[in-house]
């Protein structure tokens, strides 16, 4: 049987579906004020690129520009 995964907004919970335009957020903890911000559409592949010094970073999911710039907001803070 398929499994079926649903993704939901870390910042206002809204749920993925096919049309939305989501970003993925990446905040390392051991580097205050850094971040990466990728698109999400559809839910990327592993990554190809191994970062064991950044052990701690953290993945967020938003829905769109505007729960993005609150979510940097939140973490720059």
């Amino acid at each position: 049987m398929a499994q079926l995964s649903t993704f939901m907004c870390d910042e206002c919970g809204t749920q993925k579906k096919e049309s939305n335009h989501w970003f993925r957020l990446k905040v390392v903890p051991e580097l205050p004020g850094h971040m990466e911000v990728s698109v999400w559409d559809p839910p990327p592949p592993p990554p190809h690129i191994k970062r064991a010094d950044l052990k701690d970073m953290k993945e967020f999911h938003v829905c769109g520009e505007t729960c993005l710039a609150k979510s940097i907001s939140k973490h720059l803070k």
